[in-house]
């Protein structure tokens, strides 16, 4: 047998044998968990609001509405001079929709825990919580809001995604996402502003409970959708 040196720190290291890409695994992945959600899922609204990088963007202005407070407060604070606001919706900013930025349809698979009696600056409030799996591409963020077929109102307070890397690349939204989970969609009581925005119950859940669907959703329905759809 023979003799191999120690390796000399000072010689820079061999790059090792590096995997290419193979994005249709990906695709294929991506396929299978919406294929799952179409299957045994439900349908849902996902409702996008304006928030401060849009305003600092330029894509959006202050709400003359609420904004009617201490300037300096709101500023600081970054919040509405008060929640229930018939034009932001509590966003504190406003486009051509209000407070809405956009609103789209997408299937989704829940999973839920048991409803709480909880007590918070709203008061007594009955509360319940879930995970939501969404399909890979499907943006939000915390502070938006997700309506369910069964006229129930829930907003986000976190999200993450499943990646797959299936070669040496930078994970992205788009190229190795196979889903999304949205944590702790919680529960909004029928007195918070998000049941100001429209649709109104009986349009939310006709569109979001097609009977006999067998034919590609149709969601370009202006007088029930109040923003951009994506």
């Amino acid at each position: 047998m023979s003799y191999l040196p120690p390796p000399n720190i000072n010689q820079v290291a061999m790059q090792p044998w590096t995997a290419d890409p193979r994005p249709y695994e990906v695709l294929q992945q991506q396929w299978l968990a919406q294929e799952a959600m179409w299957h045994y899922g439900e349908l849902v609204a996902l409702v996008s609001m304006w928030s401060v990088k849009d305003y600092a963007a330029g894509n959006c202005a202050l709400c003359t509405t609420c904004n009617l407070g201490d300037p300096n407060i709101q500023a600081a604070y970054k919040q509405p001079g008060y929640e229930k606001c018939p034009t932001c919706y509590g966003a504190l900013y406003v486009g051509p929709h209000g407070g809405v930025k956009s609103f789209f349809i997408r299937p989704s698979l829940w999973t839920w825990g048991e409803e709480n009696t909880v007590w918070g600056r709203r008061g007594e409030t009955e509360r319940q919580e879930g995970n939501v799996i969404l399909p890979a591409g499907t943006y939000v963020q915390v502070r938006d809001y997700i309506f369910r077929g069964d006229g129930y109102r829930f907003q986000v307070n976190s999200w993450s995604g499943a990646h797959l890397s299936t070669g040496l690349q930078a994970q992205s939204h788009t190229e190795t996402a196979m889903a999304y989970t949205v944590q702790v969609a919680r529960e909004e009581p029928t007195s918070s502003a998000a049941y100001l925005i429209p649709p109104n119950q009986e349009t939310l859940i006709g569109l979001l409970n097609p009977v006999g669907m067998r034919f590609p959703l149709r969601t370009s329905w202006p007088q029930a959708l109040p923003g951009p759809q994506y």
